[in-house]
């Protein structure tokens, strides 16, 4: 009889968990639908939507970027897999950015590549700072069964959340220094110090909504609080913005829309991980 009522070795798996890598499907939908609304888009120059247009091609890339590299770094799915994935999906919306830009006449190898480094370096430094939190705290993306078996004080909080957010800034906070004296710089590749802080102030504003959404307590407080922080990050690096401009490089309302696109991507993402049913823990596993 007790060997009838003991709990079978087996785990078992809920609904989400039996379909097919839910989180790829809809990774991959997300994605899909990304790289056609870049192969559509306007010129900017042509309408009087500027700031949406602009706005929407960098930030969907910046808030994608955040979400992938989150992913590759905190989920359970093998390195190699991870890897790979990661790879081709920032590779895919980089070739997509190139193809808008041929379609419009618009390329220019400077500014593309440019890009394409600062846009790569936001990944690497996400992925990096992922990996870092997972070896050294536990951090990682779980199902909610395996959540839910866990102890209290291996949940993730809104607390480290803002412990992660203030550790962030800290990092940032050099690079930060050092984008200021590319400005200075007068030399061949002049986007790149622009790109450079879009790409650092992507990661202070998307990250901590991005681990946000992905609380397994507290999600609306969760939210209002990153939010509010990444709006905090927008009007401090105002004035650092504007000591680049220069070479008639954007305005301020760029940089924002840039950072309202990018946050909306990464929610879009990050929620895309919500639904398939994941959530952040720490502690070893």
């Amino acid at each position: 009889m007790d060997d009838l009522e003991s709990p079978s070795n087996e785990p078992s798996l809920s609904p989400r968990q039996r379909l097919p890598r839910r989180e790829f499907l809809l990774m991959a939908a997300f994605w899909s639908v990304t790289i056609l609304a870049l192969l559509l888009c306007f010129d900017p120059q042509q309408t009087r939507y500027e700031y949406a247009i602009i706005g929407f091609v960098f930030g969907s890339i910046f808030g994608h970027a955040t979400g992938v590299s989150m992913w590759a770094s905190l989920s359970q799915h093998s390195l190699l897999l991870r890897g790979i994935v990661a790879l081709f999906y920032l590779s895919g919306l980089w070739l997509a950015f190139v193809a808008m830009l041929l379609r419009q006449g618009e390329f220019n190898f400077e500014f593309v590549s440019s890009f394409g480094v600062c846009f790569g370096l936001q990944a690497l430094l996400i992925s990096t700072f992922g990996l870092i939190a997972r070896l050294s705290i536990g951090l990682r993306l779980v199902p909610l069964d395996e959540l839910a078996v866990s102890p209290a004080k291996f949940q993730f909080s809104i607390t480290h959340v803002l412990i992660l957010t203030l550790a962030i800034a800290g990092l940032m906070a050099g690079g930060r220094s050092i984008v200021g004296v590319f400005g200075d710089v007068d030399w061949s590749y002049r986007d790149l110090n622009v790109f450079l802080f879009l790409a650092m102030a992507a990661i202070l504003v998307t990250l901590p909504l991005a681990l946000a959404c992905l609380l397994p307590r507290m999600f609306w407080l969760g939210l209002m609080v990153a939010s509010a922080g990444s709006g905090v990050v927008v009007a401090v690096e105002h004035s650092t913005f504007e000591s680049l401009i220069s070479f008639g490089r954007p305005d301020f309302y760029h940089m924002l829309s840039i950072n309202l696109f990018s946050l909306l991507f990464v929610f879009i993402f990050a929620m895309i991980l919500r639904f398939a049913g994941f959530r952040l823990t720490i502690g070893k596993k």
